[in-house]
């Protein structure tokens, strides 16, 4: 009798003590305290992230820094799955901006290597930031399901050819599948390529945006003659991917990029349809990003079919393997 009072006494002394360092995050992260992982060239992996909020560099342990990113970058609806191969894709991303040596990536930010913004590396939530966005009452479900999704790909990191890849990401290819990187940005890069990915679910809200401008607005933001007559050619004339996303667009002597046209107009993604009525231009995008690398919906509709995060990371990074971070320190 006397050992089952102790072994029950055992468990509500157990419960009192893990209970609160699940759901309290961010606390200390104790499994980072020892072992390999938590060493970087002999001193402990942290991160320096510049709070733009805050306007303060901010030094954090790097698995801590992760579930901040996956919660923003991710929703943490998804399945766990697609939540651990955006985890391995963002430790895999920040190690790479750990390494790089550029001075001015984050000018008179005392030596920021990443900073919370997405448009410049990759956003980052407080725990506090995480509780408005989800509320009180799904915060401790979610970060308890983003920290296992961290935790358990702890270390893990996509590289190619025995180098850090570059695991670049967006939100939603719009079911017209990924692009190569060519067609993007200027370099063409052999594990990122276009792939099918039939997986993208429109139906959820702001997959399919709609965004309207003026002539006058249009032809501004392109150095064109403010003429509808203007406009036209060079839409039908651009040229589009197989998967009907706008790589470039010729404006007088300038050819721009369909990355850089979404972004000078606003849009979600560069697969669009289009339409002039009057005098405004409307835009209705499928997806939502850049439309190279990892689809985050794709990923979660793979994971949903029974996909691991192993074979998520394999389809959207081709040629690509998973290894261990301490592989990749500096010498």
């Amino acid at each position: 009798m006397k050992k089952l009072i102790w072994a029950v006494l055992f468990m509500f002394v157990l419960a009192i003590v893990l209970i609160p360092a699940v759901i309290n995050w961010p606390a200390a992260n104790h499994d980072m305290e020892r072992g390999l992982l938590n060493e970087y060239a002999g001193k402990p992996l942290t991160v320096n992230v510049y709070i733009s909020a805050r306007k303060k560099t901010v030094a954090m342990p790097l698995e801590e820094y992760l579930i901040g990113v996956v919660a923003a970058e991710m929703p943490a609806n998804f399945e766990t799955e697609a939540l651990k191969a955006q985890a391995v894709a963002a430790r895999t991303y920040t190690i790479r901006r750990m390494l790089m040596v550029d001075p001015d990536l984050h000018p008179g930010t005392q030596g920021a290597k990443l900073c919370d913004r997405p448009t410049h590396c990759q956003a980052w939530f407080s725990s506090e930031e995480l509780k408005k966005k989800w509320g009180m009452f799904k915060y401790p479900l979610y970060i308890y399901k983003i920290k296992k999704a961290v935790q358990e790909t702890k270390g893990k990191v996509l590289v190619y050819n025995n180098q850090l890849a570059d695991p670049v990401y967006h939100g939603s290819c719009g079911g017209a599948g990924t692009e190569k990187s060519g067609n993007v940005w200027k370099y063409d890069i052999p594990y990122l390529q276009a792939v099918k990915c039939q997986w993208d679910d429109l139906t959820k809200p702001g997959l399919i945006n709609k965004t309207t401008v003026s002539v006058k607005e249009f032809a501004a933001l392109l150095n064109l003659p403010g003429k509808v007559e203007a406009i036209i050619p060079l839409l039908k004339n651009g040229i589009y991917s197989k998967n009907k996303r706008l790589i470039s667009v010729k404006s007088g002597s300038e050819v721009i990029s369909g990355n850089a046209f979404r972004t000078k107009l606003g849009l979600a993604s560069s697969v669009f349809s289009w339409e002039i009525k009057g005098d405004k231009v409307t835009f209705t995008t499928k997806g939502k990003g850049h439309g190279v690398g990892m689809c985050q919906y794709g990923a979660n509709g793979m994971a949903k079919a029974g996909k691991n995060y192993r074979e998520i990371l394999a389809y959207y990074y081709k040629g690509t393997q998973i290894s261990s971070l301490v592989k990749f320190g500096p010498k």
